[in-house]
């Protein structure tokens, strides 16, 4: 496990600049640029001398054809060379002054999505919350498809991650962050916990959504060790960042000294043993849910009586956050990020929206949670012979 874990922390170190073979394109293209510029001039100017020398001859001996055909054809042959040499050159040069601003570029652009990122947690603790949660793999965005088979894509979201933590925007609040997550050879969709400028716990996603228009198993691996938590091995430059070597990883839940919270990702919700159902028996009470739901018809309807359902015999804090609006793909995810407190709708987001960042903000009264458990006779025998869940324990309440 160290061995793979380390594996990680490698692959984020070799991707931190300019991949070898790329490094190869900007010096071969770079003389070979030069060079096709310097043949075009050339040539150019030997088309017009020679063009220049047998003009007069061709104006003296024109009863001559086959001279004449024969200055023609080398004056095009001589101009479409000329032209074939600086195309290639121009061509190969504007690569390179491409890829010279894409490396600029990369950073400030990366810094912005962070700062977006930024803005909505902060917006959060203006607001008064305790517990902020974004949407499914909010970080890179859901629709990157096969980018996030590239190492670059994961590198940039630690990076991302790591500008947040730095910041004070995790002080005091409870964080849930969504990132791809690469464990030893396999890539996971997480949710990301963090707490006063720490993580405190990686949960990957459990049971995939790889029908209709997902195809989530092409890129990410279904975490199947649901009995244990496992210590990951932050990269280095994140562990030297954050001054944390590991991290707990896997499928639990987060105990404070008045309440526990554990994460369900978007697909687990509807799966026929939803994990909301054994970790309410365990005593968790507030359940965070990030989600990359496209708009379909009626699609709403079935969310929102999932988490009715969720929390109406069970009793809980159910919080939804869906991505809203178009983020390169061919899809349009419809938000509507809500809270839902012991089956009732207690705040809503909109549906379609122009906005960058929506806050939705519900204050909510624990204890409403823990009389309705209470009063429900089924669920107290069935939750107290329940084999417990892995924990991770905060003291702070």
């Amino acid at each position: 496990m160290a061995e793979h874990q380390q594996q990680s922390g490698d692959a984020f170190n070799r991707e931190k600049g300019p991949s070898t073979s790329k490094i190869l394109a900007v010096i071969t293209l770079l003389p070979v640029g030069g060079v096709l510029l310097f043949l075009a001039g050339l040539t150019l100017t030997g088309s017009l001398i020679g063009l220049a020398v047998t003009t007069p001859l061709f104006m003296i001996f024109s009863p001559v054809l086959v001279p004449a055909a024969l200055v023609i054809a080398l004056a095009v042959a001589g101009f479409l060379t000329s032209g074939a040499f600086g195309i290639t050159a121009l061509s190969s040069l504007s690569w390179i002054i491409n890829y010279m601003r894409k490396v600029r570029g990369g950073m400030p652009e990366k810094m912005e999505h962070a700062k977006r990122r930024m803005h909505e947690a902060g917006g959060a603790k203006e607001a008064g919350a305790v517990i902020r949660l974004g949407p499914e793999l909010e970080i890179t965005g859901y629709g990157c498809e096969d980018h996030f088979l590239e190492l670059d894509t994961v590198t940039h979201a630690w990076e991302c991650l790591k500008d947040i933590l730095l910041g004070d925007w995790t002080a005091g609040i409870l964080c849930s962050f969504g990132m791809p997550v690469i464990k030893g050879s396999e890539r996971y969709n997480c949710q990301v916990l963090c707490l006063n400028r720490k993580i405190i716990m990686i949960r990957p996603k459990m049971w995939l959504a790889n029908d209709g228009n997902y195809r989530e198993l092409r890129w990410f691996t279904a975490w199947k060790q649901k009995e244990q938590l496992v210590d990951f091995q932050l990269p280095y430059e994140i562990s030297e960042a954050l001054t944390q070597k590991t991290v707990p990883f896997g499928y639990g839940y987060i105990q404070f000294l008045d309440t526990a919270v554990a994460a369900e990702v978007c697909e687990e919700l509807f799966t026929p043993i939803p994990p909301h159902t054994e970790l309410a028996l365990n005593g968790v009470e507030v359940f965070m849910n990030a989600s990359g739901s496209h708009h379909q018809l009626r699609k709403l309807d079935v969310r929102l009586r999932a988490f009715i359902g969720a929390t109406h015999t069970r009793g809980g804090v159910y919080m939804y956050s869906n991505h809203q609006g178009c983020d390169g793909g061919r899809l349009y995810y419809d938000g509507c990020s809500c809270v839902v407190v012991n089956g009732d709708v207690v705040a809503q987001g909109s549906q379609f929206s122009l906005k960058d960042v929506e806050v939705v903000v519900a204050h909510i009264d624990l204890d409403a949670v823990a009389s309705l458990r209470g009063s429900i006779s089924s669920f107290q025998e069935q939750a107290s012979f329940l084999l417990r869940l892995n924990i991770t324990l905060l003291r702070k309440k």
